[in-house]
């Protein structure tokens, strides 16, 4: 968890079943304004609830996606 210019990011891998994976990453934390966070290996950029979700995807597994993704958060 850090922040920059005001604005309060979480940085988590996640773990467990993709299937609801960011209800359970931002279940234990309070006011944050991004969640940058991996394990599905499927790119995600859109807010929920007021929360940037971020996920840059893989950059070499096309295991599950169907391209290789990298993510940039400006």
């Amino acid at each position: 968890l850090f922040e920059i210019k005001g604005f309060k990011f979480l940085l988590i891998h996640g773990w467990g079943s993709p299937s609801g994976i960011e209800e359970k990453i931002s279940a234990g934390f309070q006011n944050v304004d991004c969640i940058v966070y991996g394990h599905t290996h499927k790119p995600a950029n859109h807010k929920k609830d007021n929360i940037l979700f971020f996920n840059p995807g893989s950059a070499v597994d096309r295991y599950i996606g169907s391209s290789r993704t990298i993510g940039i958060l400006e």
